[in-house]
């Protein structure tokens, strides 16, 4: 099965994706009554992350899916199918906009690799556009300085995008 065929399937069974797509905000809704703990301790913190890893990890997939198709492909974006496209994008934002209502999302165990992945997404993404939109002649027209400055450019971005997707993880604060 092709990724293209994947979305097809999914444009197809609208029902199953608003509830996957509903079953992170319901979770939210849902954990709004729970009371608030000493965060970034307790076993609560990590149902919290599972929620924002469960919608954030769709939506910035359906972001980089948009941005392929309007600026890889060309084709128009406001032709594809509403939920398929943006569902994942306001399912992201609504569980952020939740969970930000009663946790520090920053204070959540693993979401700081979230800011990674979504880094070196940003980071490869630049580099295939700048590559399919140029041609390899005209980079060695503007010098081989050039060059190996945006090889440095992007080996920085990668490796710093890294470091926050791996990297180790800042000491606990000491609990009392």
């Amino acid at each position: 099965m092709t990724g293209h065929e994947l979305l097809a399937l999914a444009g197809q069974n609208p029902q199953a994706l608003g509830a996957l797509l509903g079953a992170p905000c319901a979770a939210a809704l849902a954990l709004q009554a729970a009371p608030a703990t000493d965060w970034p301790r307790g076993p609560l913190a990590y149902v919290w992350s599972a929620i924002v890893y469960a919608a954030s990890v769709p939506g910035i997939m359906a972001i980089v899916t948009l941005l392929y198709l309007g600026l890889g492909l060309h084709k128009n974006v406001l032709e594809t199918d509403l939920l398929l496209a943006f569902g994942p994008i306001v399912a992201m934002v609504a569980v952020l906009w939740l969970v930000g209502r009663k946790v520090p999302i920053s204070a959540l165990p693993g979401v700081d690799r979230l800011g990674g992945m979504l880094l070196m997404l940003a980071a490869t993404f630049a580099m295939l556009f700048m590559l399919d939109r140029t041609r390899i002649m005209v980079l060695f027209h503007g010098g081989i300085g050039s060059l190996l400055l945006i090889g440095l450019g992007l080996f920085v971005v990668f490796k710093f995008g890294f470091n926050r997707l791996f990297g180790r993880r800042p000491p606990a604060p000491p609990s009392y």
